[in-house]
């Protein structure tokens, strides 16, 4: 037998570290916990407002030429979604 439950998860647009909660499985009659080893399972709310960071793409030294007038240097985020995020910067 197949049965679905739904479990609402309230949003908001506060940070808040990851959170776990349990769902058991009881029998509707006697209310005991069901056994099996399948019962039982921790679901994982992720948060989704952190507003992450810049990374490089690649970690490895980027070399140029110097007769090139430009280089491409790719920047990407990382660990994040919320939100829009900036970065300054310089050449040197």
């Amino acid at each position: 037998m197949i049965k679905s439950i739904d479990i609402a998860i309230v949003d908001n647009n506060e940070w808040e570290p990851d959170e776990d909660f349990l769902v058991e499985l009881y029998d509707a009659n006697t209310d005991e916990k069901l056994e099996g080893s399948d019962t039982m399972t921790t679901v994982t709310i992720i948060d989704d407002d952190k507003p992450g960071m810049i990374a490089y793409a690649e970690s490895k030294t980027i070399k140029a030429v110097g007769t090139n007038e430009t280089c491409d240097v790719k920047i990407i985020r990382k660990n994040g979604s919320d939100g829009t995020i900036t970065v300054d910067f310089t050449t040197v």
